[in-house]
């Protein structure tokens, strides 16, 4: 079996990572049968420029290792970037197997410089404040009152959310190695793998966010970062990161936020956490046709320079370009579809809210509850929240995801059936999905889980910018055939 990459970093990652797996140590590369393969690409007929091409090849039994490593660190080849190498083959360049490959045109020669530009700056004048095309002098001078504001320069471009995250753990294993960390909160199950199998492992936090914060105070273990999620996903709940603030500053470790269910628009995280990561594939490009991460350094860190030093030192630019134009044109509406799916996705949380064991007053309503709990920012650890909450004129801005919980397993599995949604394990595009989160993404492990909010009969619903009477159609005919199974 065989897996292609970009890059030879990567592939030089992915084969220590399938060793390590497999034998406990970087050693007996050969003995495993995992074998790295570099491949020039020469230009006898369209480019003139050589590239190269890394494979590693291994035995099924590490197929599923392999996989885990694609699909939690992020870093394989995209797919418009696997296009172009075909295209190059089709017009008669040719690969050629060799021990000393060329440096990949992607880092060397990265392209859409411009796009990349724009997409940093447009994420640097959001977290400023801004609307990402411009910023009053006033509005700036009002919101970073003595806080420095943050430039492009402090904005960095990966080729997914989960390259950003495992990047921003890879910094916290070279400024404090041999080091756990922090896990804050019940995190997305992807992340949670990074901080598991890369380092030193974990110091999991996974009660209610109060538990965790006492047990924290109490006890503050030596560590290099806290990792945590604001809201987290997808039991919608946000830690307190003022205090979470406090306690490392005492205590010298750093926060690491991602903020992708938040975004920019919603949430001011920076200002607690120092770095910030968000999967761009999500709500910042909303049409779910490329991928893309970025990590934010906060410039009033006060670990700002030694994290800042790691990252020119260390940052290859393997943002594919064809991928970054995609990202630069998909974002430019970012701020108006914020508003857009903001107002959809509270109006969508009240009404299932309205019909749910959690709000009604009168046991005797026609109509039983089938909805046994709604989670969602503005219910959910809504004072944590608010903390971070950006100011709004609409009022109405707490994100675009929430997580529904049903008196049965049955009624879960007819509303979801039911759903007239697109079904996706993603989150964050401009229609609406769907996903009965627990059975997917912890389905080995479902009464486990219970305690940490992840219900067996969890559906969780990404909010889309279809027209209001749309979306509520799609739910109304959800909860009749959730409601026959109470007959």
């Amino acid at each position: 079996m065989a897996m292609v990459f970009p890059t030879a970093r990567i592939l030089a990652e992915c084969v220590s990572f399938l060793t390590r797996r497999k034998s406990g140590d970087s050693e007996g590369v050969q003995t495993l049968n995992i074998l790295p393969v570099h491949f020039n690409i020469t230009n006898q007929g369209s480019s003139p420029r050589p590239d190269s091409l890394h494979l590693v090849t291994y035995p099924k039994e590490l197929a599923n290792d392999a996989f885990f490593f694609w699909l939690n660190a992020g870093m394989g080849i995209s797919g418009r970037h696997a296009e172009y190498i075909l295209r190059r083959l089709d017009l008669g360049d040719v690969l050629e197997i060799t021990r000393n490959p060329h440096d990949s045109l992607l880092t060397v020669s990265p392209g859409a410089l411009g796009e990349k530009l724009v997409v940093r700056r447009r994420i640097a004048q959001l977290l400023n404040g801004g609307d990402g095309e411009k910023l009053n002098p006033s509005v700036l001078h009002d919101y970073t009152c003595g806080r420095l504001s943050v430039e492009a320069e402090d904005v960095f471009l990966y080729p997914s959310g989960m390259s950003a995250i495992w990047h921003a753990h890879y910094l916290t294993t070279c400024l404090y190695p041999g080091l756990k960390v922090a896990c804050f909160g019940f995190l997305y199950l992807d992340s949670l793998e990074v901080y598991k199998n890369w380092g030193e492992g974990i110091i999991p936090y996974f009660d209610d966010h109060d538990t965790n914060l006492r047990e924290l105070s109490r006890n503050v273990p030596k560590i290099s970062a806290l990792f945590a999620e604001l809201p987290s996903n997808p039991t919608l709940s946000s830690p307190d990161l003022a205090e979470i603030r406090k306690i490392a500053d005492q205590h010298g470790f750093l926060v690491i936020v991602d903020e992708t269910v938040g975004n920019f628009v919603n949430t001011d995280i920076l200002q607690y956490a120092d770095v910030v990561c968000t999967s761009l594939s999500k709500l910042f490009s909303g049409s779910a046709n490329v991928l893309g991460g970025s990590l934010v350094i906060n410039p009033n860190s006060r670990h700002y320079e030694s994290i800042r030093d790691h990252f020119v030192g260390t940052f290859m630019d393997d943002f594919y370009s064809e991928d970054a134009v995609v990202m630069e044109f998909n974002s430019r509406d970012f701020v108006s579809r914020v508003h857009t799916i903001n107002a959809n996705a509270m109006a969508v949380a009240n009404f299932l809210r309205s019909r749910s064991l959690s709000f009604q007053t009168q046991p005797s309503c026609a109509t039983p509850a089938v909805v046994k709990d709604v989670l969602y920012p503005q219910w959910v650890t809504r004072e944590n929240y608010d903390i971070c909450r950006r100011p709004s004129a609409d009022s109405n801005n707490f994100g675009y995801l929430l997580s529904i919980t049903f008196v049965s397993v049955d009624a879960s599995r007819a509303f979801y059936d039911a759903l007239q949604c697109v079904k996706a394990p993603t989150i964050g595009t401009n229609f609406t999905l769907a996903i009965p989160y627990a059975v997917l993404a912890h389905h080995r492990e479902l009464e486990a889980v219970k305690k940490y909010g992840i219900d067996e009969t969890l559906v969780r619903l990404s909010v889309g910018m279809e027209e209001l009477n749309v979306i509520m159609g799609y739910i109304q005919k959800a909860l009749e055939a959730a409601e026959k199974t109470l007959d």
